[in-house]
């Protein structure tokens, strides 16, 4: 029976093996990927089985549930961060992650930190990302 979900394991996946391939080579040979298409296609199934596939650290993201208000709200994206982050039992000593005290690029550090100490490829996904064009100006500042 059909199922509207994402999928997260490869045999879910419906003739999809060669952007499959692609995408996983990309996680791991490229520091940026973007992966486009139209809706409802399966994009966010690709995404979700390449990273369970896949030797890398895999954080999935869905940057509509950051939403509030009409616009991305930094502690809930911090929240959907850390929520990823305690999943993958993220423990580093010194660094207390808390919600109300951390920034989004101590998150990104801490991170690269735990993907190099395992010597492993951290891959953060963004799913829905248009959703940032309702970050405001705080992107620039927190991105760039």
């Amino acid at each position: 029976m059909f199922d509207p979900r994402p999928k997260e394991k490869r045999e879910e996946l419906f003739d999809r093996e060669k952007e499959l391939s692609e995408l996983m080579h990309s996680l791991v040979n490229y520091s940026i990927t973007v992966l486009l298409g139209i809706r409802r296609t399966g994009k966010s199934s690709i995404i979700k089985v390449s990273l369970n596939e896949s030797d890398v650290i895999g954080i999935y993201i869905d940057v509509r549930r950051a939403m509030r208000g009409g616009r991305i709200s930094d502690e809930k994206l911090k929240t959907q961060l850390l929520g990823n982050l305690r999943r993958i039992k993220i423990k580093e000593p010194g660094i207390k992650l808390e919600l109300t005290s951390i920034d989004l690029t101590d998150i990104f550090d801490v991170l690269n930190s735990y993907g190099k100490k395992r010597k492993r490829i951290v891959v953060l996904a963004f799913d829905e990302a248009q959703y940032f064009r309702f970050y405001g100006a705080k992107v620039a500042r927190t991105f760039y």
